[in-house]
């Protein structure tokens, strides 16, 4: 089996060929190495110098002439994909929230330094009582922050309980 590269100098040239001969809505995968979020890169000779760039990146300045900025989305929430049609600009706001809108987004205990759990949030909510037991003593008591616990309390943060 011979490799995607095998008439190519190098990923990048591969790819621009790939999108040139590529007229389909459906996802171009990148089939190299992937990063840990599951990402192509290439190395990208552009504004006179080489840069490691993101492979969807890459595919949306050959396709509109510029980088998208300031930041790449995939409307496919597809990852390896680097189909020009599926790129779309937007920034970290938009990103974020099309993670929650696709269910993406970690909650709760899922997120790696979570102090709280939905079973104490729900106490917590519970034994609120404005004027009498409030944030501040919440807080000490499940040891997080009075901020934290505010938005745990009110419900901006630990939506899903």
């Amino acid at each position: 089996m011979t490799s995607p590269l095998s008439e190519y100098r190098t990923k990048a040239d591969w790819l621009a060929a790939t999108i040139a001969d590529h007229n389909s809505d459906e996802c171009l995968l990148w089939p190299f190495a992937v990063d840990r979020d599951g990402y192509g890169r290439v190395c990208f000779y552009g504004d006179g110098k080489k840069q490691r760039v993101f492979a969807h990146r890459v595919a949306f300045r050959l396709i509109h002439g510029r980088w998208p900025e300031p930041l790449g989305l995939h409307s496919c929430d597809n990852p390896p994909c680097f189909n020009p049609r599926h790129i779309t600009e937007g920034g970290h706001a938009k990103n974020q929230r099309e993670k929650v809108l696709r269910g993406r987004s970690l909650r709760g205990v899922q997120q790696h330094d979570a102090k709280l759990t939905d079973e104490i949030v729900r106490q917590a909510r519970g034994e609120y009582i404005c004027g009498k037991v409030g944030f501040h003593r919440l807080a000490k008591k499940y040891g997080v922050s009075d901020h934290g616990m505010k938005l745990a309390i009110t419900g901006k943060s630990w939506r899903h309980v």
